[in-house]
């Protein structure tokens, strides 16, 4: 059975893991992503409150990860809340446009090839 650290440390996994997948592309959208893992963490308890949810494990985690948020300030390129909302909304359309393009794509394909074989 999965202890309530590595449960928690499953919930913040996904958004740290985009962050590092993107940090190289775009710096402001990586430090939200980051930003949005922290949330998660003081949401579920992460910081070891006193009903006992979260470990030592995570405590470390989020502490590391403020030190990295802090960081990542200048290099992000804030431009306040406002812009950088738009800027990430900006981000995410481009993703999932990209995306669309490939799985268009795909599927031409496959009805060409099935069109060939008919």
């Amino acid at each position: 059975m999965a202890t309530e650290d590595e449960d928690i440390m499953r919930c913040l996994s996904p958004w740290l893991l985009r962050a590092e997948e993107v940090s190289g592309a775009d710096a402001r959208v990586a430090y939200y992503l980051r930003v949005k893992a922290m949330q998660e963490g003081l949401r579920l308890g992460a910081t070891g409150d006193p009903r006992g949810r979260g470990g030592p494990r995570c405590a470390g985690v989020l502490k590391a990860l403020m030190g990295t948020l802090e960081s990542d300030k200048g290099r992000a390129g804030l431009q306040g809340a406002a812009a950088d909302g738009a800027h990430v909304a900006q981000f995410a359309s481009k993703v999932f446009e990209r995306a669309d393009a490939r799985v268009r794509a795909v599927r031409e394909s496959q009805v060409c090839v099935c069109g060939a074989e008919a």
